[in-house]
């Protein structure tokens, strides 16, 4: 499984991702959604513990992405 999420990870690796403003909205729906449901979680939990290990910097990172941050981020 390491290895197919390694080589799905390369073939997005520059492309460019269009989404219309339903999608946008959608997503951005989604990842509060989870978070939120992580946060409701135990310190324990295998849900957040996963969540952390795998989810949290990508997810934090893709909606920085879709809310315009991360161009401020990284001009400064």
């Amino acid at each position: 499984m390491s290895s197919r999420v390694t080589n799905e990870n390369r073939s997005f690796h520059g492309s460019n991702v269009y989404l219309t403003s339903l999608e946008k909205d959608s997503l951005l729906r989604a990842i509060d959604q989870y978070i939120i449901n992580v946060e409701g979680a135990d310190e324990g939990d295998s849900f957040r513990k996963f969540f952390e290990k795998y989810d949290q910097e990508p997810l934090h990172s893709a909606y920085r992405k879709l809310i315009g941050k991360h161009k401020i981020e990284s001009e400064g």
